[in-house]
């Protein structure tokens, strides 16, 4: 499973289970309901995150695909791979 999977899908888990855990304890349930119901939301917020990280995933490869197709010319350097660019050759000699 890719990287940004797993993230997408932890950050959701772990988002949903602390709104739970809000949600509850501002309503005033009893300890064990609401950690049952934080557990189920973790779960599911987990499967939900890993289907949008996989669409995301997807989407993100046919763009890149689409675009390099429709741009012969550009070279590997220009695709954008989430590396910051190189600096030293923006820099000029004092």
């Amino acid at each position: 499973m890719p990287q940004m999977v797993r993230t997408i899908a932890a950050c959701l888990g772990l988002t949903a289970f602390a709104v739970a855990i809000a949600a509850g304890l501002l309503a005033h349930n009893p300890a064990g309901l609401v950690l049952g119901r934080a557990l189920v939301a973790l779960m599911v917020g987990q499967i939900l995150g890993m289907v949008i990280g996989h669409v995301g995933t997807r989407v993100v490869e046919d763009q890149l695909r689409a675009y390099v197709s429709s741009n012969p010319h550009a070279s590997r350097q220009e695709v954008s791979t989430g590396s910051p660019p190189d600096e030293q050759k923006d820099r000029v000699a004092a």
